[in-house]
């Protein structure tokens, strides 16, 4: 399983436990709720919105297979995947509260999203 981040607040954070999946509420565009629920993960830890207050770690292992998340295996150069929706509910087991303080620097882990391949392709082309 590869490790990428979740922000949200606190009292967020208390509904998610409450319900004991992380599974993001139904979003809203130009007025429209979305008739589904997913996730923002990102592989880079980024916590400097004043929005947020809370940053979780998140095992999960992407598929890059439509319905269940969107992450994009393999970007051009120069680029790496920095955010991705999850379809599905990620157990708590897999969510940790973190300190940003104790996390790797920013390249490092951009560099470490750059390697991610599909699981079951050796050739880490997208499945």
């Amino acid at each position: 399983m590869a490790k990428f981040y979740h922000q949200t607040k606190s009292d967020r954070w208390k509904e998610i436990q409450r319900e004991g999946v992380l599974w993001g509420r139904p979003h809203f565009w130009y007025g429209l709720e979305d008739s589904y629920r997913y996730t923002y993960l990102s592989p880079v830890p980024f916590y400097d919105d004043d929005a947020f207050d809370i940053l979780l770690e998140v095992e999960y292992e992407p598929t890059g297979i439509r319905g269940i998340d969107n992450f994009r295996f393999n970007p051009p150069e120069g680029e790496y995947c920095w955010q991705f929706s999850v379809f599905d509910p990620i157990p708590l087991d897999r969510v940790r509260v973190v300190d940003p303080v104790s996390l790797p620097p920013k390249e490092e882990l951009i560099a470490a999203s750059k390697k991610l391949k599909p699981k079951g392709s050796e050739r880490g082309s997208r499945p």
